[in-house]
C-alpha cells in the first residue's frame, strides 16, 4: 500500500517523544531519541526510518484545530516516512496506538485515513 508522505499521532494525554519511545520493542527496532529537538527516529530496517517530531497541538488552520478540539487531542506528532513503505512502517504506528492509545491519522485535508 502506498499513501500520504505523513501521518499525525494525535492523543488526549499530554505525552513525550519518550513516551512513545518507551513502548516500542528496543529489540525490533534501531531507536535513536533527540529530547532537545523532541524527535524520536525509529529504524525499521536497513535504509528506513520511521522518523516522529513532536509539534504544537495548533496546526494552523481552523478545520485542523477544530478536529483537534472535537477529539479532545492535547498533543500531537508528526509521522514520517516514504509513502511506498507504508506496509514496512504500520506495525511501528499500531505498537504505538497499542500502547499508547489515540489515533494516527493521514496528513490530508479530512484526516482519513485513521488508525485507531
Amino acid at each position: 500500500m502506498s499513501g500520504p508522505r505523513g501521518w499525525y499521532f494525535m492523543n488526549e494525554k499530554e505525552l513525550t517523544v519518550q513516551d512513545i519511545k518507551n513502548v516500542l520493542d528496543e529489540d525490533r527496532y534501531d531507536i535513536e531519541i533527540w529530547h532537545e529537538a523532541c524527535v524520536l527516529e525509529v529504524g525499521v530496517a536497513e535504509k528506513l526510518s520511521l522518523d516522529i517530531e513532536q509539534l504544537e497541538c495548533d496546526l494552523r488552520d481552523e478545520y485542523s484545530n477544530q478536529y483537534l478540539q472535537e477529539h479532545d487531542i492535547h498533543c500531537v506528532f508528526y509521522l514520517s516516512f516514504r509513502p511506498d513503505e507504508y506496509d514496512r512502517c504500520e506495525p511501528v504506528m499500531k505498537e504505538i496506538l497499542q500502547g499508547l492509545g489515540g489515533r494516527i491519522c493521514a496528513d490530508t485535508d479530512d484526516f482519513t485515513p485513521v488508525l485507531q
